[in-house]
């Protein structure tokens, strides 16, 4: 019989410990990692409102633009 059902521990992937990042690290290094990510997160947030601040200056002038160039298309004609 080629059919004969098998136990189903054969398609089971052998346990094994799932380790966080962190937990390998020295205290000394996990300290360094959180200096690290916190300066990273302070760059983020920086370039965030500075982007949105320049989005907020320059929004009006892209409509504009756009604007202009739908009239210069339609009398290019």
């Amino acid at each position: 019989m080629c059919s004969s059902p098998k136990s189903s521990m054969t398609a089971r992937a052998p346990k094994q410990i799932i380790r966080g990042v962190l937990e390998e690290m020295s205290p000394e290094q996990r300290k360094r990692f959180a200096q690290t990510a916190n300066r990273a997160d302070e760059r983020r947030r920086q370039r965030l409102e500075t982007q949105s601040r320049w989005q907020a200056k320059h929004k009006n002038k892209a409509k504009q633009r756009n604007t202009g160039n739908w009239f210069s298309n339609l009398f290019r004609i």
